[in-house]
């Protein structure tokens, strides 16, 4: 388990605002207009530094994940702050390299599920072992109860989820896919 990591509070966002966050957003401008980037929280930037604290944090997190779905809880901040920290930094155009790891930590971060949904998923990720166990045995009896277990670990509902989970990442692949259009439409300066 994923040592639990306190969200940071919008409090500590003001704060770390306060002390000197730029806007990396003003160059993207287009980006924004357009309705591609999510607008920064309140209209602000997160700043390079913190930025990149957000962005480190939720690596190292995601280096120690051992299930393609995982509750929001081990997120060391929200999924909204990590998302924007990542637009920002793509919309900062790093190198290829950077961007394509940072292109697929952005889309995992749709895997993290409110707590409710995740234990649906794991309940039918169990249940269903289990009744691939049962039904290997070929007896009619075990056969019926796997189905049986099968209907009340709400397969259904966790199909849904799944389901959920695949347009979301579609959704963030359109929206990455537009930051890089519009960096080629209006290239920022580099500013190393």
């Amino acid at each position: 388990m994923v040592p639990q990591r306190r969200k940071r509070s919008v409090k500590d966002f003001l704060r770390k605002k306060n002390q000197g966050m730029d806007n990396a957003f003003s160059q993207s401008k287009a980006g924004v207009e357009r309705g591609v980037l999510e607008l920064p929280l309140y209209g602000k930037s997160l700043g390079a530094e913190y930025r990149k604290e957000i962005i480190s944090a939720y690596l190292d997190m995601l280096e120690k994940c051992s299930s393609p779905v995982e509750p929001e809880t081990c997120l060391p901040f929200s999924k909204k702050i990590i998302r924007q920290a990542i637009f920002e930094e793509l919309a900062e155009s790093p190198d290829a390299e950077s961007r394509a790891g940072l292109e697929v930590a952005c889309l995992q971060l749709e895997s993290f599920l409110p707590e409710p949904e995740y234990r649906v998923i794991e309940e039918f990720k169990f249940a269903s072992i289990l009744a691939q166990e049962m039904a290997k045995s070929g007896n009619p009896k075990d056969i019926m109860i796997s189905a049986v277990l099968l209907g009340q670990a709400m397969g259904e509902r966790a199909v849904k989820i799944e389901e959920q989970i695949s347009e979301k990442i579609r959704k963030r692949m359109k929206q990455i896919h537009e930051i890089r259009l519009s960096l080629l439409d209006h290239p920022l300066s580099s500013s190393s």
